[in-house]
């Protein structure tokens, strides 16, 4: 919102006439010596006849976008960019004085003074205020912080992150038992290393906040009975200590008070533990209908993240995420299938992501074979998104592959397969997974192999398709004739091309698919040496182009 401006442009910082566009009409009219000359032609620069609304925007526009820099990126602005923006000349000085937005936003408090944050407010006049603070370990930022927070009542936007618990503790404290009428974003997020049980006071904000939409904590917990929550839009729990975060019950009793309002979901190691004595249950009958949650973010041990998810009725086309590295034992991942298998029915083909990225990776730690799975798809931030991350082994890996069979997978566009240190890993479990797996996933184009990775699977491959195309011609069942008959991108990582089977393996690979008329087009050596001699065995492929390619980890 602007106020009224009225601007002389006949004044020092203008000179401007409509009529009088160049230096060269100016002296045309008003003879001028070579001195005043030098004045008069940066005044005609076309910068001075944008109309103050125009400017306005722009200034508008540069405090969202230094405010953006705080919130994704975490650094810290020093507040200046309006305040210099102010002082370029008369006429930019009264345009942002006349914007009371400008002045709504108070991002530093490490450097401005509380004089300063006076000013803010003043040229803010009755507007909401938003606030961002990166509140260092330093009590010299006491005062600033005390003269931000006794304005709760005037506040639309709070965003803090601390570094110090015990250095404003107090002045939060205090702000949090007080009205704030006009506060639809919270965020409060201490930077501290370890475990800290933080646990704010009762009644938040006096039970007066009507308009709180945006609630996002680290390392500090709230009573979510509080009728200062009912209306939350957005929720975000990050690290808080499993003495005092929800049990699963109790997150069911909380996501059932919100089902009428809750968007979106973030909870990232903040399961409680029933070990420790005080947790109380809450009481939730069957599973909660949660219809208007876009997007649920999970993160943390198996057994909590499938067990919340399958509590859950999700509406079509949530998009979900989750990472567990955890998992206590295989039956985790039997229930974590059911849930996946529940989230994914509801995608329907049409809109369900253009783009799949699948990324298995496995290893071997000592004696006992680890896997990691991911899988990524997205198509836009209107349509459903799903990214997943575990560690598993080979048993718990079949599961979780069989619940993606259901997903709408006839997309999955690029396929990561990454195999090493193969000692103690049953490679024929692990080959007939895989395979089971990318039979069904037929619109691949891409494939990433290490050379363990190639070893096994290039063979595997091709002997499965001969088998496929075998009972195909024989009439017994509808078989595809080719594995991946879509794949027309390779990428192969660290390849010990020097290994003349190895090398054969490949070429005689890319050499059957041309036969098969589906011909790999494109193919690239990542952190292999350029060899002359090699690569003259690749350019002998019909239609094949081969590239050499170093990456920063070689």
């Amino acid at each position: 919102m602007m106020a009224s401006v009225d601007i002389n442009h006949s004044g020092n910082y203008g000179l401007l006439n409509p009529e009088l566009g160049s230096l060269e009409l100016w002296e045309s009219e008003y003879p001028v010596s070579s001195v005043c000359r030098s004045v008069i032609q940066p005044c005609l620069h076309p910068i001075w006849k944008l109309p103050c609304e125009l400017l306005s925007l722009i200034f508008t526009k540069l405090i969202d976008s230094t405010n953006m820099i705080f919130h994704d990126q975490g650094s810290h602005d020093d507040s200046t960019a309006i305040r210099y923006t102010s002082q370029v000349c008369g006429y930019w000085r009264v345009v942002a004085l006349s914007c009371p937005t400008l002045w709504a936003s108070i991002i530093n408090l490490k450097r401005d003074g509380p004089a300063w944050i006076d000013v803010l407010t003043k040229r803010a006049q009755s507007l909401p205020l938003r606030i961002y603070a990166d509140i260092p370990r330093k009590t010299t930022t006491r005062k600033r912080i005390r003269k931000v927070l006794n304005r709760i009542s005037q506040i639309h936007t709070l965003h803090m992150r601390l570094h110090d618990h015990g250095l404003v503790w107090n002045d939060i404290w205090n702000c949090v038992l007080e009205p704030a009428p006009l506060l639809e974003s919270f965020h409060l997020r201490f930077q501290i290393k370890g475990w800290v049980h933080i646990k704010l006071p009762s009644p938040l904000f006096f039970n007066d906040a009507p308009r709180l939409r945006d609630l996002r904590l680290k390392n500090c917990m709230i009573n979510f009975d509080s009728p200062a929550l009912r209306h939350l839009e957005h929720l975000e729990l990050e690290l808080i200590g499993e003495e005092i975060a929800p049990l699963l019950s109790n997150w069911l009793s909380m996501l059932h008070t919100l089902q009428n309002t809750l968007q979106s979901l973030t909870i990232l190691d903040s399961f409680g533990s029933e070990e420790f004595l005080g947790q109380v249950h809450s009481v939730v009958n069957g599973d909660v209908f949660m219809p208007y949650l876009r997007n649920i973010k999970l993160m943390g041990d198996l057994s909590d993240c499938a067990q919340l998810l399958n509590r859950l009725i999700l509406p079509d086309g949530c998009s979900l995420f989750v990472r567990s590295l955890t998992a206590r034992d295989e039956i985790d991942f039997l229930v974590m299938q059911d849930a996946l298998s529940k989230v994914l029915a509801g995608w329907q083909p049409e809109g369900a992501c253009s783009s799949w990225y699948m990324s298995v990776i496995w290893s071997t730690s000592l004696t006992l074979p680890c896997g990691y799975l991911k899988i990524r798809g997205e198509q836009g931030l209107d349509k459903p998104q799903l990214d997943l991350e575990f560690a598993c082994s080979i048993t718990s890996l079949a599961p979780i592959l069989t619940s993606l069979k259901a997903a709408p997978l006839q997309r999955l566009y690029m396929l990561d397969l990454t195999i090493t240190d193969h000692h103690n890993i049953p490679e024929s479990n692990l080959t007939s997974i895989l395979v089971d797996f990318i039979s069904s996933a037929s619109s691949v184009e891409v494939i990433c192999m290490t050379h363990r990775t190639a070893c096994i699977m290039l063979p595997v491959l091709r002997e499965i398709s001969a088998i496929l195309q075998d009972n195909s011609e024989d009439g017994h069942k509808s078989y595809p004739s080719i594995l991946l008959p879509s794949l027309r991108y390779i990428q192969f990582h660290f390849i010990q091309l020097a290994d003349l089977q190895v090398r054969g393996m490949i070429v005689s690979y890319l050499q059957w698919r041309h036969v098969m008329r589906a011909d790999i087009q494109l193919v690239t050596f990542l952190n292999n040496p350029y060899v002359e001699e090699v690569a003259k065995e690749f350019c002998q492929i019909p239609g094949l182009t081969t590239e050499w390619k170093r990456t920063d980890m070689g």
